[in-house]
């Protein structure tokens, strides 16, 4: 179980925060987690690679599908992050060189990618003024 000690609120938004790493069976170990509104939970390992499982419908968990899952699916691409933050039918991630990225529904623009509408099914970087 994750050794949970800290429990921030934000908005709608929960965001869990470990002061030590949790074990979760199979083997992956989680730093910290975030949980957005549109039922999906995202986590980063202690090794900085992202997992998401949950409701897909706009394709928040950046797995590439639009298919719930109900363990933790690897985000696509390969990135590591240092953390990440879910929302309603999105994600983003901060990349620990400074960039970040977010996936899932685009329809206002949230994304960050220079467009609005639709979603995006894997990370996209977010784009510079």
């Amino acid at each position: 179980m994750l050794g949970l000690q800290r429990l921030r609120r934000f908005g709608r938004r929960l965001h869990f925060q470990s002061q030590r790493a949790g074990r979760r069976s199979g083997g992956l170990t989680f730093a910290s987690l975030t949980v957005g509104f549109s039922h999906h939970t995202c986590g980063v390992t202690t090794g900085g690679a992202a997992y998401c499982w949950g409701t897909n419908a706009s394709g928040q968990l950046g797995d590439g599908t639009l298919i719930m899952r109900l363990s933790p699916a690897a985000v696509a691409g390969g990135l590591t992050f240092a953390s990440l933050a879910a929302r309603d039918e999105h994600t983003c991630g901060h990349a620990p060189w400074r960039t970040a990225f977010c996936w899932g529904n685009n329809t206002y623009g949230q994304l960050g990618i220079g467009s609005s509408g639709g979603s995006r099914t894997t990370p996209l970087s977010v784009v510079g003024p």
